[in-house]
């Protein structure tokens, strides 16, 4: 029996413990049934004896009417004492310290999702109107906590009830999204701080989008008491552009170009006849239309021919008016008004490369011999032709891997000699394979990859009766298995190899431009083949960015110090970020909660760095309109041991109870009072 009673005190707890003092009241009705205050009158009779019986039998039945009394007032003041102590039980039993006081973090999702309009109005006002019913059901003592996605400072500390409602109400929309297993991690932060963690309750307020709602990463302590509280969107079409890229390498002036962009659908509708707009330093520059499933994905194109040259701010726009924070996509697109382009050889200029080279406007070509070369300017230019170079300094080599790595297109063309030791030292340091023995033996190219990027627009097919390069002595050489060969000779042997290196490309051809080793250079693929791969070095950095893709941006210094004070500007916001330098590159932190969509210029001090800017968009996860079905969220709460709800309006005071037990034993209590108090009075009317 003690036991049982054990068991049943582990289970039962009490909110306000401190009204329990109250049960010293149990006392008065004691005193009361004990002393009797009732003066006695005296009535004189002349003969007891036959009265005896009566009075005997009497006298019990008082006594029993008495303990009966004594019982239920006794019964009535403890139930009203335990009623003010609002006694828990079960699982709510061990969620309240000895001092009452209760610690609520309350996580209020205000991502973009939260601006859909769900059955009773904006999800995040709901979202507000419950952390505000939270504080209603709360004691004036209890402590809270507010975390949004902005993770602000003022979230890792507690604050009073109405401190938090000022709070509540100050909450808005905010472009970032963050996984709920980091926002639990910053609400851990500070729960494991608290006195007694057991006296905690952790809410989350959100829509659970698929995306971002990992419940499976949060830990299951067993501490705090978990209420999963969603608020569910209507089902709409959501569109957003998931990527753009151009599709080719470099932009010039007046000439047509062509941005491919992928659309996908995040939402449960499919999506008919939409606009898409693309605008140039905000001049309309092309339009298509389009059609997307629900949930589904279109690739499609827009023409356009860039009027400037620089950096331009581009934008491709939606006309999806369902939810606006994902309708415009920005990009910054560099069109060059030249193309740099090195020429370095051991002892005198090929007449093939300057006949190439000088033809074109376009590019401005500049010829060193290796001995006069200096370093120093190696970064000013995007695409370097070494050609039948035999000594190669680590210098130069440093140098060429770093301005390749950074965007560059280098094409090397080994010389007319046996000996390639400093050639090979150049592949391997660029991470390619090495040159082996010279081959004598006649060949021809059979094979060209007209498929990758060297020869995009270039070829869309090869006619069956193409001649092809003719190869009299050739080098062997090991390939890697990131390697493109890009022409390949009867035998299977390579002729032509492409590889990428970071942001740039590598172009190694395995024969002198010589007669006596093959009729490449006067072959009608030479010059589309060396025009494309300088085109490749064309590259300026990425069109756009995502603001949650990625901790960092690394943009390259092209030769600059940046020792000032570095911001970012756009027309809203200035932002000062961390800064550090690797290399020959700037590496700035865009983590920061401020940072909105939008294009930045670079600005040293007050002065904007030119050609340093870039283009932000949100994050993709909010676009994907995704979410928790309800039964799959309560069965998941009840398998950890939380409690899920599905927020309306019509019953959120019941739900925002401390818990079930907490909500309802008081109630009880005083049902039970009043049932004591009714039978003291019948007791007194009908038995005498």
């Amino acid at each position: 029996m003690l036991r049982h009673l054990a068991l049943f005190l582990d289970l039962m707890s009490f909110a306000n413990p401190a009204a329990l003092w109250g049960l010293l009241l149990l006392a008065l009705p004691i005193v009361v049934h004990l002393f009797s205050f009732r003066t006695v009158k005296r009535v004189y009779f002349s003969n007891l004896q036959f009265l005896r019986e009566v009075k005997e039998e009497s006298r019990r039945k008082s006594q029993l009417k008495h303990l009966l009394l004594l019982f239920l007032r006794m019964a009535a003041i403890a139930g009203v004492v335990l009623a003010f102590a609002k006694p828990q039980w079960g699982s709510a039993a061990g969620t309240t310290n000895s001092g009452g006081v209760v610690h609520h973090s309350v996580f209020i999702d205000n991502s973009p999702s939260m601006a859909l309009e769900g059955g009773e109005g904006i999800l995040l006002e709901q979202a507000k109107a419950a952390a505000r019913a939270i504080a209603g059901q709360a004691r004036p003592d209890d402590r809270f906590q507010l975390i949004t996605q902005e993770f602000l400072p003022a979230s890792q500390r507690w604050v009073s009830k109405d401190r938090f409602v000022e709070l509540v109400d100050g909450v808005a929309l905010s472009n970032r999204s963050n996984e709920l297993s980091l926002v639990y991690e910053r609400q851990r932060a500070l729960l494991l701080n608290t006195a007694d963690r057991y006296s905690t309750h952790v809410y989350f307020l959100t829509d659970f989008q698929k995306s971002v709602s990992d419940l499976e990463a949060l830990p299951l302590d067993g501490g705090s008491k978990i209420y999963l509280f969603q608020l569910k969107a209507n089902a709409t079409a959501n569109l957003y552009v998931d990527s753009c890229w151009l599709t080719q390498p470099i932009l010039r002036k007046n000439e047509p170009a062509k941005l491919v962009f992928s659309i996908r659908n995040g939402g449960e509708a499919a999506a008919k006849d939409v606009r898409v707009l693309l605008r140039i330093n905000e001049v309309q520059k092309g339009l298509s239309n389009v059609d997307v499933p629900a949930n589904g994905r279109i690739l499609d194109t827009i023409d356009f021919s860039p009027d400037a040259t620089g950096l331009q701010k581009a934008v491709l726009s939606l006309d999806d008016r369902v939810f606006p924070y994902d309708d415009a996509w920005y990009m910054q697109i560099q069109v060059q008004e030249a193309l740099p382009l090195l020429l370095i050889q051991e002892k005198k200029t090929s007449p093939y490369l300057q006949a190439l080279f000088s033809a074109d406007d376009f590019v401005r070509m500049d010829q060193q011999l290796l001995a006069r070369l200096d370093y120093n300017t190696l970064p000013a230019y995007k695409a370097v032709v070494l050609d039948g170079v035999e000594t190669i300094g680590s210098g130069l080599m440093n140098s060429l891997k770093r301005m390749t790595e950074e965007g560059a297109s280098l094409i090397l063309i080994p010389a007319d000699a046996k000996d390639q030791t400093a050639f090979n030292e150049l592949l391997q340091g660029l991470g390619a394979g090495v040159l082996g023995p010279m081959v004598s033996l006649k060949q021809n190219v059979t094979s060209l990859e007209v498929n990758d990027l060297l020869y995009e627009q270039t070829f869309s097919y090869l006619p069956e009766q193409l001649s092809l390069p003719a190869v009299n002595q050739y080098f062997s050489y090991a390939l890697k298995p990131d390697d493109r060969v890009l022409m390949r000779m009867t035998n299977g042997a390579p002729f032509l190899i492409r590889r990428s290196l970071g942001q740039g490309h590598v172009l190694i051809l395995l024969a002198a431009l010589k007669s006596e080793w093959s009729d490449f250079q006067q072959h009608a693929l030479f010059v589309p083949t060396l025009y494309r791969a300088a085109m490749l070095g064309g590259y300026s950095g990425q069109l756009a960015y995502r603001l949650s893709g990625q901790a960092s941006i690394s943009m390259p210094l092209a030769g600059r110090s940046l020792n000032g004070s570095i911001a970012l500007r756009s027309d809203q916001l200035n932002y000062l970020p961390e800064v550090r330098k690797q290399g020959n590159r700037l590496v700035l932190d865009i983590r920061s909660g401020e940072l909105v969509p939008g294009h930045y210029q670079l600005y040293e001090d007050q002065s904007a760095v030119p050609d340093m800017a870039l283009a932000l968009n949100g994050d993709a996860s909010e676009s994907r309109l995704a979410f928790w079905p309800s039964e799959d969220l309560l069965d998941f709460a009840a398998k950890a041991g939380w409690e899920a709800f599905e927020l309306k309006k019509a019953d959120l005071a019941g739900q925002f109870q401390i818990s079930a037990s907490d909500s309802t034993l008081w109630k009880w209590l005083l049902l039970l009072v009043l049932v004591f108090l009714l039978l003291e009075t019948l007791i007194i009317k009908f038995i005498r």
